[in-house]
C-alpha cells in the first residue's frame, strides 16, 4: 500500500491505536481506529508522517456512531421529530446536539446524495418533499440489506458521512 503522502510504497508500519470517548457511558477508551507510520528510519525514504486510519462504525470528530447517526435518521423517516428521534436512542447529550447533527446532516446532501446517485439512482416517486427526506430514503435503498446504512456508506465511499 502506498502513502497518501510521499506516494512510497512498503514503508507503512502500524503504529498504534486511536481512542475516543463511548458514546454509551462517556468514558474514555474506546478503539476508533489505527495509526500507520510512514517509516524514515533505518535507511527507509519514507516521509515519516503519521496516518489515521479510523473504522466505519466511526464517524470522524464526533463520539456518537454511525449506528447510532443511521437509527436517528430512521426515526426521522418513520415520523419523529428531531428530539424524538434522538431521544429514542437513550444517549446521553445535549438537548442541542439532534439539532446540531441534523444541521450537519442537511449541509452534508450535496456529497452524500452525489455518491449515493453513482451507487443506486433514486426512485422517481419519493413519498416525501423535504430534500434531507428524501436523502434518508435513497440512503435506505442504496444499502437495503446492510445493518447500518452509515457505516455501509463510509465504507463504499471511502469518504466521512459528515
Amino acid at each position: 500500500m502506498q502513502c497518501p503522502y510521499c506516494r512510497m510504497i512498503g514503508f507503512l508500519i502500524m503504529h498504534g491505536y486511536l481512542y475516543g470517548y463511548d458514546e454509551v457511558c462517556n468514558e474514555y477508551g474506546m478503539t476508533r481506529g489505527r495509526r500507520i507510520f510512514c517509516s524514515n528510519r533505518n535507511k527507509r525514504t519514507g516521509c515519516g508522517r503519521t496516518i489515521n486510519l479510523l473504522k466505519s462504525i466511526i464517524i470522524k470528530s464526533f463520539t456518537i456512531t454511525a449506528s447510532a447517526i443511521s437509527r436517528f435518521l430512521d426515526n426521522i423517516i418513520k415520523g419523529f421529530n428531531i428530539l424524538t428521534a434522538f431521544r429514542l436512542l437513550n444517549l446521553k447529550a445535549g438537548k442541542s446536539t439532534p439539532y446540531r447533527l441534523f444541521e450537519r446532516f442537511r449541509s452534508r446532501q450535496p456529497e452524500i446524495r452525489t455518491v449515493l446517485y453513482i451507487i443506486i439512482k433514486p426512485s422517481d416517486n419519493m413519498p416525501h418533499d423535504d430534500p434531507a427526506l428524501q436523502t434518508i430514503e435513497h440512503l435506505g435503498k442504496a444499502f437495503i440489506n446492510c445493518e447500518c446504512a452509515v457505516s455501509s456508506f463510509q465504507y463504499t465511499s471511502q469518504i466521512s458521512f459528515f
